[in-house]
C-alpha cells in the first residue's frame, strides 16, 4: 500500500498539471486547510487584552482619522494595521465577526504566498506545498490568527513575503531594483516595524542564487534605508520599556526566547498567551546557559554547513534574523515576559525552510517521500492548532488557560478581575485583584483596578488608598489618575476632581470617559464655557456621547 501511494505521488509530481506555474490546486488546498482549522474563530468575541484599547475604545479606529499616521499604539507605530480596523469598524461597528474573518483570510493568504516563495527557492512544487502546509497548520500560529489585536503580525508578514517575491522576480529578470517590492516593504513597515529584518532575508536568498556581493548590496540598499528610518521610529515608541532590563539581561533573555521558540516549534506541547520570564536573568541560571549554548551551537552548525546544505543554514538564519526585532519587545508595562507565540509568526518561515530542506537532503532528494512525512507531521499539528484556538473564545477562557500553565500569573489574575468588574461581578473581581497583588504587591494595574472596585462599593477611603499607592508607583497611570478624580468628584471635591481629569487627558488625549466626566464636573462647578469646549472636543472624538446629558447638550445651543 505504501509503495503504491508513493508511486501515485511520483506520477502526480511528474505531471504537467502540477508543474504548470499557473496551477492553483495546491495553494487552494493549503488555503482550505487554514479555513478548516480556524473557522471557529469567526464566532469568537473581542478579548479584554488590547482588543478594547486598540479597537473598541480607540477613537482613531472608530472614526477615519489621519492621526493614525503620527500616533503610536500606544508604543508601536502600526498605521496601516489601524487603517484596516478603521475600515472594518466603519462597515460593522463593534461586531467581531469581520475582524476575525480578516485575520483568517490573511493567514490563508500568507500560507499561499509562502507556497510560492518556497517553490521559488526550493524549485519543487510538492516540497513547497509540504512546507506551506506545515506553516499553515502549526499551533504556534493559533494566537496570531485567533487574536484580533495580532493583526499586525499577519498583515506585516503578508506584505513582507509579497516584497520578497517581487524582489526575487525582478532579480530573475536581471533588474537590480523592484519598485513594487519597495512599496510592499514600506507597507509592511507601516503594518509593524519588525519587518525591518526583510532586507537581510532578501540578501540571504540572493546569496543562495550566487549573486555578487556588490549586486546584493545594491539591491537591498533602499530597503536598508527604510529599515533604519523605521527602526528609529520604533525606538522612540519603546524607549521607556527598554529601561527595565540591562543590556546583558536583554541578551540573555534573547537566547532564552530563541531557544523557547525553537522548542515550541519542534515540541509544541503547551501554549499560553503569557510566558513569564525567568526570575533569574543571569549567567548563573542553568536554563539560560543551556538556551545560550543551544542557540550558539546551532549558529555555528549553520555556518559550518552553509555550503553543504545552504538552504538549511539559510532557514535557520532567517529564523534568527526575523525573530531578533522582537527581542526588545518582552519588557512591557513594568513586566518582562520570555516569549510570545505571535512573535514567531514571520520567523517560522525560516524554520519551515530548514525542515523541508533538511528532509529533502536526508531523503536523498526524494521530494515525494518528504511530502508524505510533512503531511504526516501536519495532521496532529492541525488538531493541536484547532484545540488551541478555542482558548481565545472569550477573555475568561484565554486567561484561565494561562493560569493552567502559570497559576501565579499576576497579569492573568488581573485581567480576569477586569473582566469580572465589567460584568458587575465586583466581589469576584476584587478577589482576583487581591490574588494578583499577592503575587506582585507593587503592581500598579491591579492596585488601580482594586481601587476602582472599592469605588463601586462606595468604599471611598479604601479606593483612595489603593489609587494613591498605584500613583506613587506609576504617577503617569491614566486610569489611576482618572479613578482618583472620580473619588474626589463623588466626595464633592470638585476643584481637585477637575485637576485630575485634566491630568488624565494630558496622559491619554483620546481617553473619552475622562473628557465626559470633566465636562460634567465643569458644568456642575458652574464653568459652563469651559464645559462646552470640553464637550465639543469629546463629540468630535465620539459622537455617541450626544444625548446622554440634557445639560451638556443645552450648552451647544
Amino acid at each position: 500500500m505504501g509503495g503504491s501511494s508513493l508511486d501515485i505521488l511520483r506520477n502526480v509530481h511528474a505531471s504537467v498539471f502540477f508543474r504548470d506555474n499557473k496551477n492553483l490546486l495546491l495553494p487552494t488546498f493549503i488555503a482550505l486547510v487554514c479555513f478548516l482549522i480556524y473557522f471557529p474563530v469567526l464566532g469568537y468575541e473581542f478579548v479584554r487584552w488590547d482588543d478594547y484599547e486598540l479597537i473598541l475604545g480607540n477613537p482613531l479606529v472608530q472614526f477615519f482619522s489621519p492621526k493614525i499616521f503620527w500616533s503610536f499604539d500606544p508604543e508601536l507605530y502600526v498605521p496601516l494595521t489601524l487603517l484596516t480596523y478603521q475600515i472594518e469598524y466603519a462597515l460593522v461597528g463593534a461586531e467581531p465577526f469581520l475582524f476575525h474573518a480578516t485575520n483568517l483570510i490573511l493567514h490563508a493568504a500568507n500560507a499561499v504566498l509562502i507556497f510560492f516563495l518556497l517553490r521559488k527557492v526550493l524549485q519543487d512544487p510538492l516540497l513547497a506545498a509540504g512546507g506551506a502546509l506545515l506553516f499553515a497548520v502549526h499551533p504556534l500560529h493559533a494566537e496570531t490568527v485567533s487574536w484580533i489585536s495580532a493583526r499586525k503580525e499577519l498583515l506585516m508578514t503578508l506584505l513582507s513575503i509579497g516584497s520578497l517575491l517581487a524582489a526575487l522576480n525582478a532579480d530573475e529578470k536581471e533588474r537590480a531594483f523592484s519598485p513594487l517590492g519597495l512599496i510592499l516593504f514600506l507597507c509592511a513597515l507601516l503594518s509593524k516595524v519588525t519587518a525591518i529584518s526583510v532586507p537581510l532575508v532578501l540578501a540571504l536568498l540572493l546569496w543562495h542564487r550566487r549573486r555578487a556581493p556588490r549586486k546584493i548590496i545594491k539591491t537591498i540598499a533602499p530597503y536598508l534605508g527604510l529599515s533604519v528610518l523605521f527602526g528609529i521610529i520604533a525606538l522612540v515608541g519603546r524607549s521607556d520599556p527598554l529601561m527595565l532590563l540591562t543590556p546583558l539581561q536583554t541578551l540573555l533573555l534573547a537566547f532564552r526566547s530563541a531557544a523557547f521558540s525553537l522548542q515550541q516549534f519542534f515540541l509544541p506541547l503547551r501554549f499560553s498567551a503569557i510566558y513569564p520570564a525567568p526570575t533569574d536573568l543571569s549567567v548563573m541560571n542553568p536554563i539560560i546557559l543551556l538556551s545560550a549554548a543551544v542557540v550558539m551551537g546551532l549558529m555555528v552548525a549553520a555556518f559550518l554547513f552553509r555550503r553543504r546544505m545552504p538552504l538549511v543554514s539559510i532557514g535557520f538564519a532567517i529564523f534568527i534574523i526575523s525573530l531578533a526585532p522582537s527581542f526588545l519587545a518582552y519588557a512591557k508595562s513594568n513586566d518582562v515576559t520570555m516569549s510570545a507565540d505571535r512573535y514567531a509568526y514571520l520567523p517560522l518561515i525560516g524554520l519551515v525552510l530548514l525542515v523541508t530542506s533538511l528532509l529533502y537532503e536526508l531523503l536523498r532528494k526524494r521530494s515525494t517521500l518528504a511530502l508524505v512525512i510533512l503531511i504526516a507531521l501536519s495532521a496532529p499539528l492541525s488538531f493541536k492548532a484547532f484545540a488551541q484556538s478555542h482558548t481565545w473564545q472569550t477573555t475568561e477562557t484565554l486567561f484561565l488557560n494561562v493560569l493552567q500553565s502559570y497559576p501565579n500569573s499576576h497579569v492573568a489574575l488581573n485581567n480576569l478581575g477586569q473582566s469580572a468588574l465589567v460584568q458587575n461581578q465586583t466581589d469576584s473581581a476584587m478577589e482576583y485583584f487581591r490574588k494578583a497583588l499577592t503575587q506582585k504587591p507593587n503592581y500598579p494595574d491591579a492596585l488601580v483596578n482594586l481601587g476602582a472596585a472599592y469605588g463601586r462599593k462606595n468604599m471611598l477611603l479604601e479606593a483612595e488608598q489603593m489609587l494613591q499607592k498605584a500613583l506613587n508607583l506609576d504617577p503617569d497611570h491614566p486610569n489611576g489618575v482618572y479613578n482618583l478624580a472620580g473619588v474626589y468628584m463623588v466626595r464633592g471635591q470638585t476643584a481637585e476632581a477637575i485637576r485630575l481629569y485634566k491630568r488624565a487627558i494630558d496622559l491619554a488625549p483620546f481617553f473619552t470617559p475622562a473628557h465626559w466626566h470633566l465636562a460634567r464636573t465643569l458644568h456642575k462647578a458652574g464653568n459652563h464655557q469651559e464645559a462646552r469646549i470640553v464637550y465639543q472636543r469629546l463629540l468630535e472624538m465620539d459622537s455617541s456621547y450626544r444625548g446622554r446629558s440634557a445639560e451638556l447638550d443645552g450648552l451647544l445651543q
